[in-house]
């Protein structure tokens, strides 16, 4: 007896790979592929699935997506600190993987301006135990060209297309959400759909950036026996991490003035000048220049 295979009803759905960059929204990102119904996201998963058996399993009553979405921000920026590769090396092996594996799906590339960029991403950092100075940092950043975002930009629309690679300010995310997702929902032919409401993962204070590096120094170099010091210090990077010692940095800074962390110097942003010129004529990015380094010399 023969099976007959029932072809489900619309057109085929297509891939969306987000791609990132780290610290451009792509939590709220995540939130909103999660909440359309036209999207299939799971969060850590690929193609809208998080194993195969979520794949074999998934609810056969469902709608058919338009999209299936990978959506993970290292991808942009693929490090686990044991590989030697360069990050542009390692970038090429990751597109040449997604290209591989979904060779006509869309790119998303959400990118941020350089000094916000650098704010943030040191804030990750130092709510990961980090303790070396923003300056280091975004030295390292302007060195490994983790932030050269038309070098990005040009991988993947060499590997998937011109056409195929969406590329929107993390700037309009923050000003005008409404707008940036329904240009994204429009760019992929679905419906509109809101983006969920609050900001997932908000940067650290000033002062908080200049105390926590000092505190994790401090619990490092702590005289304690490693059996005793390992349990501590997995409490302190847990309260690091989501910032449960906001409280006690206030007192602190009453006692012992600090300079807040505001901003990377001009010296140090100059680093990244000419790295975003490929958008200067993208006219989502025209508010956007002084941001994006445009035009500076």
């Amino acid at each position: 007896m023969g099976v007959t295979f029932v072809q489900p009803e619309g057109p085929a759905p297509r891939h969306l790979l987000h791609v990132g960059l780290a610290k451009a929204g792509s939590t709220l990102l995540q939130q909103w592929f999660a909440a359309h119904s036209q999207l299939r996201y799971r969060i850590g998963g690929i193609a809208g699935f998080s194993s195969t058996s979520d794949m074999m399993f998934a609810d056969a009553s469902t709608a058919r997506p338009a999209w299936y979405v990978t959506s993970e921000e290292g991808l942009a920026s693929p490090y686990d600190g044991s590989s030697t590769l360069p990050i542009a090396e390692r970038r090429k092996q990751v597109c040449a993987t997604l290209k591989d594996l979904f060779s006509n799906a869309k790119v998303l590339i959400v990118t941020r301006g350089y000094r916000g960029m650098i704010l943030s991403s040191y804030s990750q950092y130092v709510r990961t135990g980090g303790e070396a100075p923003l300056e280091a940092v975004a030295a390292d950043a302007a060195e490994t060209g983790v932030w050269h975002y038309d070098a990005l930009v040009a991988l993947y629309r060499r590997a998937f297309g011109q056409d195929a690679v969406i590329v929107m300010p993390y700037e309009l995310l923050r000003d005008d959400p409404r707008r940036f997702a329904d240009l994204l929902a429009d760019r992929l032919q679905i419906d509109r759909c809101a983006l969920p409401t609050g900001w997932p993962n908000r940067s650290l204070t000033p002062i908080e950036l200049r105390w926590y590096p000092w505190m994790s120094r401090k619990m490092r170099q702590l005289p304690l026996p490693g059996p005793l010091k390992r349990p501590i210090a997995s409490q302190y990077a847990k309260a690091v991490f989501d910032n449960r010692l906001a409280r006690p940095i206030r007192l602190l800074q009453r006692l012992i003035v600090r300079p807040p962390v505001v901003q990377a110097g001009d010296a140090l942003v100059a680093r990244f000048i000419g790295q975003a010129d490929g958008l200067a004529s993208d006219p989502l990015y025209r508010a956007y220049a002084a941001e994006y380094l445009f035009g500076d010399a």
